[in-house]
């Protein structure tokens, strides 16, 4: 296999000559540049992708903290974030960890082993204490609201349009209230902010029937089998996302007998006709990128807005 020195050699020009051609460096003449080109074409040589970003000093890949593979809000935010990538010339790393704390603090001590030039976090475990930490010493973002924490984040703020829906439901006298929760909300910010935004409307909890951890379609249809069965059965249900609203709609015979509200404006949702919130998650992935390696830390807040298919 050639290298940068064979090259150098049947070239007559020096290895940093070759280098600068290889890396595209503008001050070279188009002759050495075409002859050694010339060569490099010859021989097929393909670069030392790895040394090469050493001598950058970058890797020019990001890794994206991502819990779950298979949900749809984490594959349109990565989509975002991806896309905004590739522009720069970075490629993007997805790495899974279900939730798990201690592979959340593996991939963060890659990330200061520079195994990634920095690091986007959909969803976490650890706590933001100890992102924090890691944040002091290489770039991070993370898809939530990270308060007074010194993290960069960029965030879609839901809790306002929760709970105009919610005040809705209120005035019309739909109640007991389902709700659907994809993690328990004392572990995840997003769920709590569900049951925050309907505690302030309705006082307490004393309204809402809570189905938790559900994600899927399937979880969905045990979503509404829980409903259905329970002593006061909600006349309306909140729930976390598209699919999961398809399950619970197929469960009460295409949702007869009780009003749907899902989340993520997905074709599902426009299809089997119910309304549901949009959450403007790729642009959230996008802006997440941009902001990655900002020397100050940046919070940006998205909203959500109503969509009603009719």
């Amino acid at each position: 296999m050639a290298t940068i020195r064979d090259i150098a050699k049947l070239s007559g020009y020096s290895v940093s000559t070759v280098s600068r051609v290889l890396n595209n460096h503008p001050y070279v003449s188009d002759k050495k540049r075409k002859k050694v080109q010339d060569i490099i074409d010859e021989l097929n040589y393909i670069p030392n992708t790895k040394a090469r970003h050493l001598s950058y000093g970058k890797s020019l890949n990001i890794g994206v903290l991502i819990p779950l593979t298979n949900n749809s809000w984490f594959e349109e935010t990565t989509s975002g974030i991806i896309d905004e990538a590739a522009k720069s010339g970075y490629t993007v790393t997805l790495l899974p960890t279900n939730y798990n704390r201690e592979r959340e603090d593996y991939f963060l001590r890659e990330l200061l082993a520079k195994a990634y030039d920095g690091l986007i976090i959909l969803s976490r475990e650890i706590p933001l204490a100890m992102i924090e930490e890691y944040a002091k010493q290489a770039p991070i973002v993370c898809c939530e609201d990270t308060g007074d924490s010194k993290i960069s984040c960029v965030y879609v703020e839901r809790k306002e349009m929760y709970k105009q829906v919610f005040e809705k439901i209120k005035i019309e006298g739909k109640t007991p209230v389902g709700l659907t929760l994809s993690r328990n909300e004392r572990k995840s910010a997003s769920m709590r902010t569900t049951v925050e935004s309907f505690v302030e409307v309705f006082g307490s909890l004393d309204e809402a029937v809570i189905f938790r951890e559900c994600r899927t379609f399937e979880e969905g249809l045990e979503a509404g089998a829980f409903f259905a069965k329970h002593s006061t059965p909600p006349q309306v249900v909140f729930v976390n996302g598209d699919e999961v609203a398809a399950g619970i709609y197929e469960y009460y015979q295409k949702g007869q007998g009780i009003d749907i509200i899902g989340q993520g404006n997905e074709l599902l949702s426009r299809v089997l006709d119910f309304p549901t919130i949009l959450h403007p998650l790729k642009e959230m992935g996008s802006l997440a990128f941009k902001t990655l390696f900002d020397t100050k830390v940046t919070q940006l807040k998205l909203k959500s807005r109503w969509i009603h298919h009719q």
